[in-house]
């Protein structure tokens, strides 16, 4: 996803990027 709020989470869980999802 391209939202900001999935970037955070994504960021935030993996910790290695924001694009995993």
């Amino acid at each position: 996803s391209d939202e900001p709020e999935t970037r955070m989470l994504t960021c935030k869980d993996c910790g290695n990027g924001w694009r995993e999802y």
